[in-house]
This record gives C-alpha cells, sequence and structure tokens, in this order.
C-alpha cells in the first residue's frame, strides 16, 4: 500500500509539475531552435527556407514561384517573389514555374513556423496557387511531398 501511495504522489507530482511550470508544458509542437533567424523578413527569407526540410524534401527538378503581396493601396500590389528549387530558394522570378504560390506579404515573419503559418493564410483567403502544369503531372512529380499536404490546407 506504501508502494502504490508512493506511485500515486509521485505521478500526481509530476503532473501538477508539468501543467503549472511552462518549460515543461508538452504541447506537441516541433520546437526549433533558429537563433540565426531571431525575426523572419523579406531579407533573410530566402536563406531561412532553404534551410527548412520543406524544401529539401522537393524533388530534385522542382521549380516554384512564391509571389508576395499587399493591399496597402486598395488593390493587390505585387512585392517579392522567390524561387524555390530543391533545397535552393533565391529572390527573383522565373519563367514557366510547376506552380505559383501567392500568399499576402504579412505573413513573411510569421513564417518561421511554415505549416501553421499557411494553415492561417489559406483560412483567411490570403494563400493561394496556380498549377502551371497538369495536376496529373504535378501529383505525379510531387508524390514526396504528400506528408506535407495538410500544411496548404490539401
Amino acid at each position: 500500500i506504501k508502494k502504490s501511495l508512493f506511485l500515486v504522489i509521485l505521478v500526481l507530482g509530476i503532473l501538477l509539475l508539468v501543467y503549472l511550470v511552462p518549460e515543461f508544458n508538452i504541447s506537441g509542437k516541433v520546437v526549433s531552435n533558429n537563433e540565426d533567424f531571431p525575426i523572419i523578413d523579406k531579407e533573410n527569407l530566402a536563406n531561412y527556407l532553404q534551410k527548412q526540410s520543406i524544401v529539401k524534401d522537393l524533388p530534385n527538378d522542382a521549380l516554384i514561384l512564391v509571389r508576395f503581396y499587399n493591399f496597402n493601396l486598395g488593390n493587390r500590389q505585387w512585392k517579392e517573389s522567390y524561387v524555390i528549387k530543391k533545397s535552393e530558394v533565391i529572390k527573383g522570378s522565373v519563367e514557366n514555374p510547376d506552380i505559383i504560390i501567392i500568399m499576402h506579404s504579412k505573413y513573411i515573419p510569421e513564417i518561421k513556423d511554415i505549416c501553421p503559418t499557411a494553415k492561417k493564410a489559406k483560412s483567411n483567403g490570403d494563400l493561394n496557387y496556380e498549377l502551371k502544369i497538369s495536376a496529373i503531372k504535378f501529383l505525379w512529380e510531387y508524390k514526396g511531398m504528400l506528408k506535407y499536404r495538410g500544411c496548404f490546407g490539401l
């Protein structure tokens, strides 16, 4: 009985500690230690993105154009664009990408958490895409990216 009481008190103590001390809080979120990128902005976005697994996992011949916009003057104004290939992101544009991803620029500072930010932008109507190759070809070439489909509300 003493052993059982000790175990119950120990488990309750651990649960109380996890609940009351934020450092022990188990959230289920992946914690990333990106000290090189304390704040994401248009100047360091390319360097930040090319270090992310979602970019490293792209197919070898992937060609994605990400275009940011804002509505600061009442109509859509195109801002920065980025070309994404496997393990490479450069500021600029490209002819004939596989897909164009369009996102409001207000999400750039939040993009440190790519999936939650993409989900938020999609639910707010601030994220869209245009396939420039057939859907069948896209699904075949990017089949290795299916693990990320939840990031974009697919």
